[in-house]
């Protein structure tokens, strides 16, 4: 028995294994490649410390799905009654299938491992070590996590979503009775330096071990059932989900009320990191919310198999996937909208708070996502659907042709990802519009809709369903194509203003570019100088320069006053020796390069654009100086 769940266990969770897998290492490898362009195998701590904290995410994703597929996946498959027939108790059988989680996690974890040994990023054994111990407790955090919400689940999807939500929930409620807990600690125990440290761990603990006893407490129930059975005791039996067609909307309510709950936890505290990472969190959230609600449509029908009852009896379908269709998409926008609840009261604040400050060139909705570019740059209304509509669509289509929703999830997130990336390049260009973005979800809905009879009389191998598909794809692709067509027609044809061969050959060389070796000089000059003249206190390493940048903004601004000695001082001292008598020839000379473009490279760093900057302020608040003095000749080849 043993050997036969051991094998089913593998023959379930392999596709997902290696799918997290080989992408987990694929994002290693890609971020370590961004991070680091010149070797792989020398890292900074600027670039180890991400690939690290990568390592120990993927983890955490493949504890989390792995612990909620080796519950829920039971009940998904309809095998929950075949293993309640074995001659073992639930606990029993929880233990051994949290054994299996754990050894096929410990797997995932050295596959990672020696992803990142592989690309030399532990700096040493020590430290290598460390990041498995932090790999390895956060994925069985995740993994405790999943077993809770997998104890009751009905999909392995919704407990996935459920699981997460109550991980981000439990982390917050911890993070707040820990204040209080740390504050105590600090009045008895003011000296400890270890009191902190135990009550993290205590923390950890119960972060780690809650949920597992709450797993097997709620998965054994049946045990204590069959024991006040054979008392006599007759057990409350569980209540009918199913009610009568007629009365969809309650049933689809029902079906996806803890979807409800936990999409509404989930967005509600993400919600709190959108004013921190703005233009990264919505796209992610709101497309990975489109998907999840999307795919679980035709959840509980494809997991019990209920979708043969539906074309069995003749019930109109039409009105069945409207049904589905419109709750599901409205827990989408609901969700999508607690997700921007706490920076739209925040920025409706700030605007009430600082009504000076409502005339900003940043837009309302700018503000609310906390990028610039949403409004001037990118289109409003295209930026705040765009990621929902295209995984709803995706994630609906999804659900209808995968049978478990785990998978269908997950090509509904890679499709979805790839669909949309085609527009962002457009997103960013200005004038994207609406109708552009819109063709795709409405194709993929109608053939949804096309698809549900087939569906129904589970005939979606027939080869109907492969030309609706084909053509499917060939609209969508048309109108892909359509759409980008018309962002080149839209833009008048005119004739560049720059002859650019003729620029590149005009560029003087070095012997030639006498201009350039001059102001060269004399930047490197004024940095040294500068940075000579900074206090040597380690605390306050630019204090003095910071007030030179102020009090020299207020001098071009408003003249030299009669009074300023510090910075009178400060230029005494950075152009002593009268250096910057060899740039008045510059001006009659012909126009020098400072840096070279054809020998740049979008990794080129320009160190003399702070410097020139530096050496321009200098020249201009020494001539207000002089001129102020009566010395206008000074000002006057200062200027030039």
């Amino acid at each position: 028995m043993i050997q036969a769940l051991l094998w089913k266990e593998y023959r379930e969770h392999r596709a997902i294994w290696l799918t997290l897998t080989v992408g987990g290492g694929t994002c290693l490898f890609g971020l370590a490649r961004l991070m680091e362009s010149d070797s792989l195998m020398t890292y900074h701590d600027g670039v180890r410390e991400p690939l690290q904290g990568l390592a120990v995410l993927l983890t955490w994703t493949y504890g989390l799905v792995c612990g909620s597929i080796l519950l829920a996946g039971e009940r998904e498959e309809g095998t929950m009654t075949f293993l309640d027939m074995l001659p073992i108790r639930r606990l029993q059988l929880w233990l051994l299938k949290c054994l299996i989680g754990v050894v096929l996690f410990l797997g995932q974890v050295a596959v990672l491992t020696g992803f990142l040994i592989g690309l030399g990023v532990g700096a040493d054994v020590w430290q290598t070590a460390l990041v498995v111990l932090w790999m390895v407790l956060a994925g069985l955090i995740g993994m405790s996590w999943g077993l809770l919400f997998s104890a009751r689940g009905e999909s392995v999807i919704g407990t996935i979503g459920l699981a997460l939500g109550g991980y981000i929930l439990s982390g917050f409620v911890l993070g707040i009775l820990s204040v209080p807990c740390v504050a105590v600690l600090a009045i008895l125990l003011p000296e400890n330096p270890y009191a902190p440290v135990v009550l993290g761990c205590l923390a950890g603990i119960i972060w780690l071990a809650s949920p597992i006893v709450g797993s097997a407490r709620i998965f054994s129930r049946t045990d204590r059932l069959r024991q006040a059975g054979a008392k006599g005791v007759r057990g409350r039996p569980d209540k009918d989900v199913w009610v009568s067609w007629l009365r969809l909307l309650w049933l689809n309510y029902v079906q996806m009320r803890r979807l409800i709950i936990g999409l509404t936890i989930f967005s509600l505290a993400l919600g709190f990191l959108l004013p921190v990472a703005g233009p990264v969190v919505w796209p992610i959230v709101t497309l990975f919310i489109g998907v999840l609600c999307g795919v679980t449509i035709c959840d509980d029908e494809q997991a019990h198999g209920s979708f043969r009852f539906l074309g069995d009896q003749r019930f109109p379908l039409g009105r069945v996937w409207i049904t589905k269709l419109g709750m599901r998409f409205a827990l989408a926008v609901f969700a999508t909208f607690l997700l921007m609840l706490p920076s739209l009261i925040l920025t409706i604040y700030y605007r009430i708070e600082s009504p000076s400050m409502s005339e900003r060139r940043v837009p309302f909705f700018g503000e609310v996502l906390h990028s610039c570019l949403v409004g001037p740059v990118v289109p409003t209304a295209v930026h705040l659907t765009i990621w929902l509509l295209y995984g709803f669509s995706v994630g609906q289509m999804s659900g209808l042709l995968f049978r478990k929703s785990v998978v269908a999830a997950f090509a509904a997130l890679g499709v979805s990802a790839m669909l949309v990336s085609l527009w962002v390049p457009s997103l960013l260009g200005i004038g994207l519009h609406f109708w552009q973005i819109a063709g795709v979800p409405l194709v993929l809905l109608l053939t949804a809709w096309a698809l549900v009879p087939a569906w129904a009389a589970n005939r979606l191998l027939a080869r109907g369903t492969f030309l609706r598909l084909g053509a499917a794809f060939v609209a969508v692709g048309l109108w892909i194509a359509v759409g980008l067509w018309y962002r080149v027609a839209e833009i008048p044809d005119v004739p560049d203003q720059l002859d650019m061969p003729a620029f590149v050959a005009g560029i003087p060389s070095l012997d030639e570019d006498k201009a350039g070796q001059l102001i060269r000089s004399a930047c490197a000059k004024v940095e040294s100088r500068e940075r000579a003249l900074r206090p040597p206190q380690p605390n306050v390493p630019n204090q003095q320069r910071d007030d030179f940048w102020a009090q020299a903004s207020e001098v071009i601004e408003r003249g030299w006053p009669d009074k300023k000695p510090k910075l009178a001082a400060w230029l005494d001292a950075i152009l002593q020796d009268n250096w910057t008598a060899e740039l008045r020839e510059v001006p009659d000379l012909p126009l020098g390069v400072v840096a070279d473009p054809r020998r740049l490279t979008i990794g080129s760093l320009l160190p003399q654009m702070q410097a020139s900057r530096l050496l321009a302020v200098v020249l201009a608040v020494r001539g207000l100086q002089m001129q102020a003095a009566g010395h206008d000749e000074i000002f006057a080849d200062n200027l030039g």
